[in-house]
């Protein structure tokens, strides 16, 4: 807290008047940066959209943002390597709450017949750990200064809802013929 008060040029006394904890500044950045909108969002998707244009959809709502969060990302993710216990904490939260997520929204279809409900749990870690070891390479390979957003490459998008597509393709149930 010290030195995030040293940073904005105020004292620790000034900043614990407005947050009561480093847990708590790192909440409100999480949710100024939209990353709890977003996870709120997923939560309550109606599953409208077929399954794989669902997908399709939310690993693109994902890039974004991750796009528009690039520097923010790299800092928790420094953070958090250096042994921060406290940003790894809310890290996990934020991993956990967008793994169930996509669980809920998995078994939605899975309601519907289409895919195989007892997969939800093992879909939905496959579907984060993909996008998060994507993200997190293309964060560690891809410059600030390339000019480019590291989410934004259209290849990029191509690739991974591609890929989560094919997972989606697998899951799904045989559907009876018609005539």
């Amino acid at each position: 807290m010290k030195e995030i008060a040293a940073a904005v040029g105020i004292t620790d006394a000034a900043l614990y008047k407005h947050f009561e904890s480093k847990r708590e500044i790192l909440e409100v950045l999480y949710e100024e940066r939209g990353f709890f909108r977003a996870i709120e969002v997923l939560e309550h998707l109606p599953g409208k959209l077929g399954m794989e244009a669902q997908f399709r959809v939310n690993v693109l709502a994902s890039a974004d943002l991750w796009a528009n969060n690039t520097d923010f990302l790299r800092v928790i993710f420094m953070e958090a390597l250096i042994g921060d216990m406290m940003a790894v904490d809310v890290h996990l939260g934020v991993m956990d709450r967008w793994r169930k997520g996509i669980e809920r929204l998995f078994r939605l279809y899975a309601d519907r017949g289409e895919v195989d409900g007892s997969l939800a749990e093992d879909f939905s870690g496959m579907v984060v750990n993909m996008l998060f070891g994507a993200f997190m390479d293309r964060l560690l390979t891809q410059r600030p200064t390339d000019g480019e957003l590291p989410f934004s490459d259209p290849a990029f998008r191509a690739r991974l809802t591609g890929e989560v597509t094919r997972l989606v393709a697998a899951c799904r149930l045989p559907q009876p013929q018609e005539g």
